[in-house]
């Protein structure tokens, strides 16, 4: 009997990624990159078509909300201490 496929794959642990003085948008795009071993630039589809990078930008310039969201297969949560963590959906 096979059963090379009666498994199913174990899920990533979150990820987690931050700095002071990056803009949010990029370290989101960086750990998403990260996570799925890529240039920034080949993940699909672009973090505009999801939120709006600039506001994401501006928001973390002034407050330190949580926010969440889905993004390129990952939920994505931004804590108050500009925490990036991805868990795979």
């Amino acid at each position: 009997m096979d059963d090379t496929n009666t498994q199913t794959p174990p899920i990533d642990p979150p990820r987690t990624t931050r700095s002071p003085h990056t803009p949010m948008s990029e370290l989101v795009i960086q750990a998403v990159a990260d996570a799925e071993e890529c240039d920034p630039l080949m993940i699909a589809p672009p973090l505009y078509d999801v939120i709006d990078p600039d506001a994401l930008d501006a928001i973390y310039a002034r407050a330190s909300p949580r926010i969440e969201f889905d993004y390129a297969d990952y939920h994505i949560e931004i804590t108050p201490a500009r925490r990036v963590t991805l868990q795979t959906q």
